[in-house]
């Protein structure tokens, strides 16, 4: 779209930044080529994207940044599209920081062994990375004011960057930090005039129909203002050439009563997008097609599932693995998984060890003795397994059966070391518990040195086990950056060999009846503390946001097609809605359509 750029007239820039002419970075979007030129000509590269809703500031952010990939030349940096709203500053209070932390949670490839680790702090520390930070207007005034403050401090006198944020919400930041962002020009964009409009549509649909010929005498005659209103935004005018196919009837927009104005227009245009792209967009299997989903959706439950989503997006993300939260509260979760826990070992220890005892005696009068003794017995060790997993766990989750997916492992002799410590001290505490249960039963000598034992062996190999395996797994996949599907994967492949380990170990220990309880009961003890163990946390919430209907039951495969379609943005594991106007009407209406 032939959207015009030009230094800002605001008082937002540094006012001692020399600048020769306005034409120092004016451009046009659709001649990206100039205008990253100029960009480069810039001392310090340093450029705010400022704008309203709609306008295409991160369009233009992203333009630049593959333009300036394309015609990179050896020294220059690196552009990367990063979300501000992921940055806390008051955890991370410099930019270099949070940028190789981002760097090396995106990115894993850089932290293997054929960089090392090192490699994300070096490129930042060299000055090797333009950051392109989005969604600064996303986040409250005072942590915008926070990451303004942050960024001053943080930058050097040659440091690039760009940034984009709506232009009230900048304004509002300046003001509230009593400071601007050192040695940067701000440029906003000239609204789409009805020839750029006229222009685009017919270079978009070069033999319209009637209905789109009508269209195009209106903007020219100029006797459409609602409708020239609305299409005066890069966002307005993709809506409508996504909402009405070449062979659909825009000329409806031109009736006054039902389309009085430009926001009504607008509204229309967002309740047709959704079923728009799916009618357009036919699934297609073919890798080669980026912009074809994979799968065939229905219109409507996508619209009300997206709305499910708009509504609880944090900071207008997220991720699969807060799903949980948009559903049931974590600490329903808790409560049930520990009962869920003692169950599962009582039912499988008692009846397993029942059947077994009736088995040997050959005396079925003996039946229903046996296994009530064995239940009671059964849930005895289940509530003591229950304690020793939330002693020995609850507060260690994250190294016991560790999700942090997106880091690539510490070398193999520092895994060994620190992992056959955590796993033999939180074992010997399971151990200890477990013990004096038991004991209680059979002589406390006998519990100590069982439940020692077991608890040592199954702490260390529950330790061990899993992160020689995704050491393993990590480098043979650390060329492709993290995604939220490669996240799903790996997360299901630990919590799977994890649960494995518990059983072999536990198996080889009391036998296989005692194993599969135990392996049941590593999967729902993850639910003490959901960061230990997002994917099975998070398959169960899926289900049951799916038989109500706020989620479908193959999450992934429909977020990445949303992201096909151009509904969703994909940063990392995290999704993003494409245009903020776009979450703030599914919000509002519901996914119902009006």
């Amino acid at each position: 779209m032939p959207v015009r750029w030009r230094v800002s007239q605001r008082l937002v820039a540094d006012p001692y930044l020399l600048i020769p002419g306005d034409s120092v970075l004016s451009g046009r979007s659709d001649q990206i080529a100039v205008f990253a030129a100029r960009f480069r000509a810039l001392s310090p590269q340093r450029l705010i994207i400022l704008g309203e809703g709609g306008t295409g500031k991160t369009t233009l952010a992203i333009q630049l940044l593959l333009e300036l990939l394309k015609s990179r030349r050896e020294g220059d940096p690196v552009p990367v599209l990063l979300s501000l709203t992921d940055w806390d500053t008051t955890v991370q209070p410099r930019l270099s920081d949070w940028l190789t932390s981002r760097l090396a949670e995106i990115y894993p490839a850089l932290a293997t062994d054929t960089y090392g680790a090192m490699a994300p702090h070096a490129l930042v520390s060299q000055g090797l990375i333009l950051p392109v930070l989005d969604g600064l207007d996303e986040l409250p005034v005072r942590l915008r004011v926070g990451v303004l403050s942050a960024l001053n401090s943080s930058l050097s006198q040659s440091d690039p960057l760009i940034l984009t944020c709506r232009t009230a919400e900048y304004v509002r930041t300046v003001a509230g930090a009593s400071d601007v962002l050192s040695a940067a020009l701000a440029i906003e964009p000239q609204e789409l005039t009805p020839t750029d409009a006229i222009d685009y549509l017919t270079d978009c649909i070069p033999l319209p129909n009637p209905s789109w010929r009508r269209i195009v005498e209106e903007l020219g005659a100029g006797t459409s203002r609602a409708l020239a209103s609305a299409l005066s935004k890069p966002l307005g005018l993709w809506l409508l050439r996504a909402a009405y196919p070449p062979t659909g009837d825009p000329a409806e927009l031109l009736d006054t009563n039902r389309f009085p104005d430009a926001a009504t227009i607008r509204i229309h245009l967002l309740a047709e997008l959704i079923p728009a792209l799916i009618r357009a967009n036919r699934p297609s299997t073919d890798s080669a097609e980026l912009f074809r989903p994979r799968y065939s959706w229905d219109a409507e439950n996508a619209r009300r599932w997206l709305s499910f989503l708009a509504r609880h997006a944090e900071n207008r993300s997220f991720a699969w693995w807060q799903i949980a939260h948009f559903t049931v509260r974590p600490s329903f979760f808790r409560r049930f998984f520990t009962l869920a826990s003692v169950l599962a070992m009582a039912l499988t220890i008692g009846l397993g060890a029942g059947s077994v005892n009736v088995f040997a005696g050959g005396l079925v009068s003996r039946l229903q003795d046996e296994v009530t003794a064995c239940l009671c017995g059964g849930f005895t060790i289940g509530i003591g397994g229950a304690i020793a997993y939330w002693l020995a766990f609850a507060d260690s989750a994250s190294r016991w059966l560790t999700s942090d997916y997106l880091r690539v492992e510490e070398q193999l002799r520092t895994v060994m070391r620190r992992q056959f410590l955590t796993g033999l001290g939180t074992g010997i505490t399971y151990g200890i518990m477990a013990g004096v249960i038991v004991g209680l039963a059979r002589g406390l000598t006998f519990g100590l040195v069982l439940g020692l034992t077991a608890g040592a062996t199954f702490g260390i190999a529950s330790q061990i086990v899993p992160n020689l395996i995704r050491s393993a797994e990590n480098r043979a996949t650390a060329r492709n950056a993290s995604t939220a599907d490669s996240t799903w994967r790996a997360d299901r492949r630990l919590t799977v060999l994890s649960t494995c380990t518990v059983v072999v170990t536990f198996s080889l220990t009391f036998g296989i009846t005692v194993g599969l309880a135990f392996g049941l009961s590593n999967i729902l003890a993850g639910g003490l503390d959901p960061k230990s163990c997002p994917w099975a946390l998070c398959v169960m919430a899926k289900a049951y946001a799916a038989i109500r209907g706020q989620l479908p039951f193959r999450l992934i495969p429909f977020l990445e097609d949303a992201h096909r379609l151009g509904l969703l943005r994909a940063i990392g594991p995290r999704y993003q809605f494409r245009h903020a106007d776009l979450q703030d009407y599914l919000t509002r209406s519901g996914g119902i359509y009006r």
